[in-house]
């Protein structure tokens, strides 16, 4: 089964978030909980960390880029799903 990851909401007012750093690539396993991007809000960093246990199937949201909150980051394809 495909997760997709959302950016999340950090704030009441605040709607837009920038990449700045993914700690995985496309292809690479990952564990639920593990860190898979580091975004950067207007007064706060928050780290997103996988919700399943598979591999990051495709990432949609390049370094340095501007998501809104909600906007799909990646996909990651559950591992428990698999067969």
């Amino acid at each position: 089964m495909q997760i997709r990851v959302v950016a999340p909401k950090t704030s009441l007012t605040s709607r837009e978030l920038t990449v700045t750093d993914w700690h995985k690539r496309e292809g690479d396993p990952v564990a639920r909980g593990e860190l898979l991007v580091t975004l950067e809000a207007e007064k706060s960093t928050v780290e997103v960390p996988s919700p399943v246990e598979g591999i990051v199937s495709s990432i949609l949201a390049a370094s340095g880029s501007t998501v809104l909150v909600g906007e799909v980051l990646c996909v990651v394809d559950d591992a428990a799903h698999d067969g």
